[in-house]
């Protein structure tokens, strides 16, 4: 996988970086439509000039103190996984009300119709509302990452993640759960086996080995074979 966290901190910088830079384009680009329908509508503005200006100030004032912090001054509130994606959540959700508020505006769709200061300021918003859902976009992008990757590790075993500097974490981190390899005897080692039955004893034998003897037998002689002589049975009663 390689080295995790050196990549996902380029990230975090490059992310943070592009964003606050679109949220500059979109802040002056707000700046330039409010202040032509001041002029021309008695005090008027839209409602996504509003929101753009204001979702664009904390963004250009958040994310560089962020990325200045974790590099900096390590451990400090802000740069915490925990208020990292809570605000990058709101910032998310900010960027594309405002977005979805310019498109949902009907004349912004077709500029050409329009001439002049009114055409600028159509085309202007339309430039807002890429910025607004690019912004989206990326920061979309880091929340879900960060909260994979925090949660992941997290499982891994290393509690109290999500307090923790998001520069600081180690996202390569092995698991501390640790399996045991060779499974343990459950037997009491106190206990002693008892044998019931008779008790085998060895048999010694001459020869040197082990095996018992047999109980000596006369030999039959196939050709003469043994003949058993009965004995006369004596009468249980004498006779006169």
């Amino acid at each position: 996988m390689g080295d995790l966290n050196s990549t996902f901190g380029l990230v975090r910088k490059v992310i943070y970086g592009t964003v606050t830079l679109f949220a500059l384009i979109a802040l002056i680009l707000c700046a330039v439509v409010i202040q032509f329908t001041t002029s021309r509508y008695r005090g008027a503005y839209f409602t996504y000039t509003a929101l753009g200006i204001a979702t664009g100030f904390l963004t250009i004032f958040t994310l560089p103190l962020m990325i200045f912090l974790s590099l900096k001054r390590h451990g400090a509130f802000p740069t915490m996984i925990i208020v990292e994606l809570v605000w990058t959540g709101i910032l998310w959700v900010l960027w594309l009300s405002n977005g979805a508020l310019i498109a949902s505006g009907l004349w912004i769709g077709s500029c050409s119709v329009y001439v002049g200061a009114l055409g600028a300021a159509c085309m202007e918003s339309q430039a807002i509302a890429a910025f607004s859902f690019l912004n989206w976009i990326f920061l979309l992008a880091y929340f879900i990452a960060l909260l994979v990757l925090a949660t992941r590790v997290n499982m891994r075993g290393h509690n109290g993640v999500f307090t923790s500097d998001v520069a600081e974490v180690d996202y390569n981190g092995a698991s501390t759960h640790q399996v045991p390899s060779v499974m343990e005897s459950k037997v009491d080692p106190a206990f002693t086996p008892q044998f019931t039955g008779s008790t085998v004893n060895p048999v010694h034998s001459n020869t040197g080995y082990g095996f018992p003897q047999q109980p000596a037998t006369t030999p039959v002689n196939p050709v003469h074979p043994v003949q058993h002589v009965q004995t006369p049975s004596m009468p249980a009663y004498p006779q006169v």
